[in-house]
């Protein structure tokens, strides 16, 4: 988001290993849940990889439970009036049903709206959050992470694949999810920058990474995957 292709993290990747094919699924608003229904529609069309690399951040996490923020923030983003588009789009979010993780959809054009007051006080902003992620069961988001990595992990598996986990931003999930995939044995890479830092995003246009962090990104996912055992060096420079 906000930087040309050629300076995305998988087209550097790409350079540095001629011999590979990679392909950008990377796609604005979408979170790991649209990662996990991505994979799942590729492995069903015979589209095998040899690795399947995820790029987390943080902020993915509203965006798989879909919070009540989080509509309100798109509603207002993405569609400010009545249009053709919000009326038929759907958007997918994460839920558990005891021990089983469940994928649902809901209707752009049922998304929650702020109310006028939200506008005008920063308490009644809170107050309404609050209670719209109460109705929606909202609770723990990066609980859902956790539980959609497994997913993945287990349809990567079973294809054959190799998953790799490439968290993004320094944040207090990354650190857990670390040691998540410790215990679960999924391939970690920590490439996470501090994207607050104005160094690394696009403000004051953009809070996204901006060229220098995917220069970052890419050459250490490069580094990874010329260092593991499915790439060889050799090949690599071929």
């Amino acid at each position: 988001m906000g930087v040309d292709d050629e300076e995305t993290f998988p087209f550097m990747v790409q350079n540095s290993i001629p011999s590979i094919s990679t392909k950008n699924y990377a796609a604005p608003a979408y979170g790991t849940v649209h990662s996990l229904l991505q994979l799942k529609a590729n492995f069903e069309a015979g589209e095998i990889p040899e690795y399947a690399i995820l790029g987390y951040t943080s902020y993915h996490e509203a965006r798989n439970q879909l919070s009540g923020n989080q509509q309100k923030y798109w509603r207002e983003s993405f569609f400010p009036g009545e249009t053709l588009a919000r009326n038929a789009a759907r958007f997918p979010y994460a839920k558990e049903e005891g021990s089983e993780l469940q994928i649902d959809f809901l209707s752009l054009k049922d998304f929650r709206t702020r109310s006028k007051l939200s506008s005008y006080s920063v308490l009644f902003n809170r107050f309404e959050n609050a209670i719209s992620n109460i109705i929606y069961g909202f609770t723990d988001k990066y609980r859902l992470t956790e539980s959609i990595l497994v997913e993945i992990q287990n349809l990567c598996s079973a294809n054959g694949v190799s998953f790799l986990l490439v968290c993004l931003d320094a944040s207090e999930s990354c650190e857990n999810l670390e040691e998540f995939c410790q215990d679960i044995d999924i391939q970690f890479l920590n490439a996470s920058l501090d994207i607050t830092d104005p160094t690394y995003n696009l403000l004051p246009y953009d809070s996204h990474p901006n060229s220098k962090a995917h220069k970052f990104y890419g050459e250490l996912i490069s580094s990874y995957l010329l260092d593991s055992k499915h790439i060889s060096k050799h090949n690599a420079s071929q």
